[in-house]
């Protein structure tokens, strides 16, 4: 092509939504040093005309030639790059950064195109006195310079905008003349054009001019990263805005953190509930209230499983064993849990760790260990309990002060556990003949009137029990815990549930992603000392516990 500042040939531009062409040229060139005048009334296309020749736009059809470069060869980021380096705009808002001075706003060409500097720094100009030249040519006052252009009117805001199109490029020989010989008339749907006879308005530059001034040294560490640098300036401009969407922000950050936290907080306290155990048997009902109630001593059974029922479970072929609970009684706003001494031996929490003492013993078998009781480690610690005191239980779970005391048949501490970051914690254990003894002169959940049995005289009386809450059953094989469990639900005697222990967990685990459920669920929760469930299968051959 040839050597013309801009040339353009069979140019064509049309709207997608468009019919016809907007801008139809089919030849025009601009020599260097040349200078035109483009006219037209409004939406003829002029400022479409000069972001063609700018690269803002691409043409649907033609070439475009500015400074020797087709632009049609260019990738986008390689039109930026070409434009920042030779092409000045003013653009008709001027699009003036409002936070920063009318001196860093003219230099904002140099801090991105280093070719600009590359220009000045052969030119002998620093860009601060290059900055200096310009606003003394366009009557800008030095001391407006340091003003941002937010406080500039519009005229001295046009005068920066021409500034910064032009530093950088091609010193203009004299003042900017409001004449223009040469013009280019636009109509609606194309254009005409005369070539410029005389006095200049504007100047499209060349690469390969430069300023011809040598008397100045180019310190090229003046020149920081231009997007450190707006970004900076940005950020300070807006300090209170950016102050608060930090805090925002950092807020959210704690409060996500702090939510996974909790949740994997909740999924390791879950995993060191129980294992060990095949099958968790109750009353017919739901899986996930069997599971709150039985382990995690939430809430009440529906009903309560037969002592008959539970020994023909337990005489079954592939039971290896069974541990029984009841519930119903509390101490205090704990809960009393009924069982044998089989529990200490055959619960088993995290990786298959046992029961621990931290003092004392297990409660002996009946008719020996009637009265006798284990507190959990939180129990003894929160009210001061050790081994030899003796304790009152109450009729009901109901939590914090109870009425119906069973203030004349005290049971006696004989051990207390260690903590262990179960439910066992926050319990008091007594053996299941404790519990039938303490109810011999109650029926239907009040005492007889008139009627009152001394401790010494309930062994006379059958105290065996006659229905448990629930039950932990281990298995000879595990293969045959499905089998087992269709067994129990099948149950001709009574209707009973037989669930695995972690079976419920992954349903029970999508729920309390429900941050309503969370919010409403996590009080209770908390004060029975559990934590949020989340289990997987058991994999044969990674031994007997389920892995949670």
């Amino acid at each position: 092509m040839s050597a013309a500042a801009v040339e353009l040939r069979d140019l064509r531009l049309r709207w997608p939504s468009a019919g016809a062409d907007c801008l139809a040229i089919d030849r025009f060139e601009l020599g260097a040093g040349e200078r035109v005048f483009l006219q037209g009334p409004s939406g003829s296309g002029k400022s479409t005309l000069l972001a063609l020749i700018g690269g803002v736009l691409a043409p649907t059809a033609g070439c475009i030639s500015v400074a020797g470069q087709v632009l049609g060869a260019l990738s986008s980021s390689a039109r930026d790059r070409f434009r920042a380096d030779h092409i000045g705009f003013i653009f008709q808002l001027f699009n003036l950064l409002p936070y920063l001075s009318a001196r860093d706003n003219i230099l904002l060409p140099c801090r991105f195109s280093a070719a600009r500097r590359e220009r000045l720094q052969r030119a002998g100009c620093t860009p601060d006195e290059e900055v200096l030249r310009l606003a003394e040519h366009l009557d800008l006052p030095p001391e407006l310079l340091a003003r941002r252009a937010s406080e500039l009117s519009v005229g001295q805001q046009q005068r920066v905008a021409a500034a910064r199109a032009l530093i950088g490029g091609r010193r203009p020989s004299g003042r900017i003349s409001r004449s223009a010989a040469g013009r280019v008339r636009c109509q609606r749907g194309g254009a005409a054009f005369r070539q410029p006879r005389s006095a200049p308005v504007g100047t499209v530059r060349s690469g390969a001019e430069s300023c011809g001034h040598q008397s100045c040294c180019w310190r090229r560490s003046r020149v920081m990263s231009p997007i450190w640098h707006l970004g900076w300036r940005s950020i300070a401009n807006r300090r209170l805005s950016v102050a608060l969407t930090v805090i925002a922000v950092a807020l959210s950050v704690a409060m996500l953190i702090g939510v996974e936290r909790v949740r994997h907080d909740a999924r390791e306290g879950f995993a060191r509930t129980i294992s060990g155990t095949d099958l968790i048997v109750g009353a017919r009902g739901g899986p996930v209230q069997l599971l709150l109630y039985s382990v995690f001593h939430m809430g009440n059974a529906t009903n309560n499983m037969s002592w008959q029922s539970l020994q023909q479970i337990t005489a079954l072929p592939q039971v290896d064993w069974v541990v029984p609970v009841s519930l119903g009684d509390s101490h205090r706003g704990f809960r009393v849990l009924g069982t044998t001494p089989a529990f200490f031996e055959r619960y088993r929490y995290a990786q298959d760790e046992t029961i621990a003492f931290a003092a004392g013993r297990s409660f002996a078998v009946a008719p020996d260990g009637i009265f006798e009781a284990v507190v959990g480690a939180e129990v003894a610690a929160r009210f001061g309990y050790a081994e030899g005191q003796r304790i009152v239980l109450s009729h009901g779970s109901g939590g914090g002060v109870s009425f119906s005391d069973h203030a004349d048949k005290p049971f006696t501490i004989v051990g207390v556990l260690k903590r262990s970051g179960t439910p066992v914690d926050r319990s008091v254990l007594v053996s299941l003949e404790g519990v039938e003894a303490i109810h011999v002169d109650w029926q239907a959940g009040a005492p007889i009137p008139g009627v009152h049995i001394a401790p010494e005289q309930v062994r006379k009386f059958d105290i065996a029990p006659k229905t448990v809450t629930a039950a932990l059953i281990g298995l000879k094989n595990r293969v045959t815990v499905f089998r087992v469990q269709r067994q129990i639900n099948a149950f001709a005697a009574e209707p009973l549930t037989a669930i695995l222990p972690c079976w419920p967990c992954p349903r029970w685990w999508s729920w309390s992603d429900s941050p309503g459920l969370l919010r409403s669920w996590s009080p209770a929760w908390a004060s029975a000392g559990a934590s949020w469930p989340s289990c997987a299968p058991w994999v044969p051959g990674h031994g007997r516990s389920w892995r949670c």
